[in-house]
């Protein structure tokens, strides 16, 4: 009967949509960004953090938040890409690359990138919501860009300030699933907060401003 939700935007989503009453609805903020701006809690510092994943504190890195297989299967070419770019000097130096994989993605499917130089990839674990948002504060803060396929991610990327790039290629997978163009994450790129790359060249030229 009633509804608390996170801001005016999903607010107005559940009355437009839903036909809940203004009444009804209670905004609240999202509570599980709330550990982001507590100052209380120390992080390691950047070059600890790094370093502990076998990254090199002195480059950049680019990192790429997965999804689910089914809704963007070119992750495992993605990353490829990644590489190849890097090898070629399309990159601004040479950056570390950085994979947080979704907790419905598999690890087994990116064996062939374990043990490359200034690779790191993260599988999902379960933790405690303390643990978990401190990794993943630590994780944005000490990523130069990231990267994902219009995932919730982006939230928690914007909530820290740092630089969002959403992968708009290739077509045919863009058009299966249109996720940058749903209704409920839409504003994110109308506000600029997201930044669309719709090819591979383009999203070479995007990390590197």
């Amino acid at each position: 009967d009633k509804l608390v939700v996170w801001n005016e935007i999903i607010k107005n989503t559940a009355k437009s949509v839903h036909g809940y009453s203004d009444q009804d609805v209670a905004v609240s903020g999202i509570i599980r960004f709330d550990p982001y701006f507590d100052n209380s809690k120390s992080i390691v510092d950047r070059n600890s953090f790094l370093k502990k994943r076998g990254l090199d504190p002195n480059n950049q890195t680019i990192v790429y938040a997965s999804t689910a297989e089914f809704i963007y299967p070119f992750q495992k070419e993605l990353i490829q890409l990644l590489f190849k770019f890097r090898e070629e000097g399309k990159f601004l130096g040479q950056p570390n690359i950085f994979v947080r994989l979704h907790y419905k993605d598999n690890l087994e499917r990116y064996r062939d990138f374990i043990g490359k130089p200034n690779f790191y990839i993260e599988e999902y674990r379960s933790t405690s919501l303390e643990e978990d948002a401190k990794n993943l504060k630590e994780t944005i803060l000490y990523g130069d860009v990231h990267l994902n396929y219009a995932s919730t991610v982006s939230l928690d990327v914007c909530a820290l300030d740092r630089p969002l790039v959403n992968l708009a290629f290739p077509e045919e997978i863009v058009k299966r699933f249109p996720n940058q163009d749903f209704p409920h994450y839409r504003p994110l790129v109308e506000a600029g907060a997201a930044r669309l790359a719709h090819s591979p060249d383009e999203l070479a030229e995007i990390i590197n401003t």
